[in-house]
């Protein structure tokens, strides 16, 4: 879908401006290519697949169902449908050859989609007794903290940077881009390609700067005083930004583009915990959630105030627990009637209409 914009917002303005079929044809042919290959790769026939699970943003869900998205993208933000689905194989996915139940897991609110449902059910939040917090960092930074008896659900507007977005040297976690940063006794920063085998940093080689690396640059460009509390390069890289390998410099504006994404998620946390009634040494767990959050060094996200310092030595990272957490219902270890009352439980907060929101975010721009 990358053709119809590179976040939801894009894909939902092209939806609504006409490309609505074409977008759901993508989708339903990238996920007919997976499940054949799927299936040859494991040497099964269509006839042995009894059911399909299926998980996505609140987006892709309504872009697959071929639901309309013109109610999605303009306030209050209304779903056309946010309830487990069920249908046919030729009906959800245009394979008539598959005689299988097709379900779509439910979602919560337009954006906290069926993704973040997923990762509550897997992470056992809706059958805990103490308070955890579910954090999925993105161009949308989702997060939900609770237990047994209630959900606060929200979404904040990280904006693209986390995912290469919107910065000079910026990519996506791919082969040759640079993934961690630390600083050697020399003064200079040394790195860590993704890709890379023999441990060494091959300069030519670094392509770019991903979000995890970008965190670790940011953390000691503070520690070594090359950038202020601020986030204001010294005089030396000011003009220039600070140059990590021969095509990669990180500049003053990508600092900027950095400090609102994290500012962002910062202060929806604290809005959670203050929703929630509790203190952060109340929550018993911190889980970060998709490729992102397995990478990252915690250490350094707590140091420039990504997570809060409270929470460092309670944040586990736990992959993608889309994923995870519908095999589970795949496997009917999670019901339907389960995801239906962590439904009923969650209450959605919006930002937006929050008193305090914007002080906490202009608190936490600063490092």
């Amino acid at each position: 879908q990358r053709a119809y914009g590179s976040d939801v917002l894009s894909r939902i303005s092209a939806s609504n401006g006409g490309k609505k079929w074409e977008i759901q044809r993508c989708i339903r042919q990238d996920l007919q290519k997976l499940i054949r290959e799927l299936l040859q790769k494991e040497k099964i026939t269509e006839q042995q697949i009894q059911r399909i699970v299926i998980a996505g943003n609140t987006t892709m869900c309504h872009l697959l169902r071929g639901f309309s998205c013109e109610t999605l993208g303009v306030a209050p933000f209304l779903p056309v449908d946010l309830s487990w689905m069920e249908g046919s194989a030729a009906d959800f996915l245009g394979m008539k050859e598959l005689d299988t139940k097709v379900v779509i897991l439910p979602g919560i609110s337009a954006f906290v989609g069926a993704d973040i449902m997923a990762g509550i059910a897997k992470m056992n939040m809706h059958r805990s007794e103490g308070y955890h917090l579910l954090l999925d960092i993105g161009t949308n930074g989702e997060m939900v903290l609770g237990n047994c008896r209630h959900m606060y659900v929200t979404s904040t507007s990280a904006g693209p940077a986390f995912e290469g977005g919107n910065i000079s040297c910026g990519m996506a976690s791919i082969p040759g881009v640079i993934s961690h940063v630390f600083m050697e006794e020399t003064g200079k920063a040394g790195f860590q390609v993704i890709g890379e085998t023999d441990g060494e940093n091959k300069k030519q080689q670094a392509i770019g700067i991903c979000g995890t690396g970008m965190i670790d640059l940011v953390y000691e460009l503070r520690e070594h005083q090359m950038i202020d509390e601020h986030g204001t390069y010294s005089d030396l890289y000011f003009d220039t930004g600070y140059e990590l390998a021969e095509k990669v410099k990180f500049t003053q504006n990508d600092i900027r583009e950095l400090q609102m994404a994290k500012a962002a998620i910062r202060a929806g946390v604290d809005i959670l915990v203050k929703k929630a009634g509790i203190a952060f040494d109340e929550v018993d767990d911190c889980y970060l959630a998709g490729g992102f959050g397995t990478k990252i060094d915690i250490t350094k996200a707590a140091g420039i105030g990504l997570i809060p310092k409270e929470l460092e030595v309670k944040t586990i990272p736990v992959g993608n627990t889309v994923l995870a957490g519908t095999k589970e219902v795949l496997l009917g270890r999670i019901s339907k009637e389960e995801l239906e009352k962590i439904q009923t439980m969650a209450e959605v907060i919006n930002l937006a209409e929050e008193n305090d929101f914007e002080e906490l975010y202009l608190s936490y721009m600063d490092f």
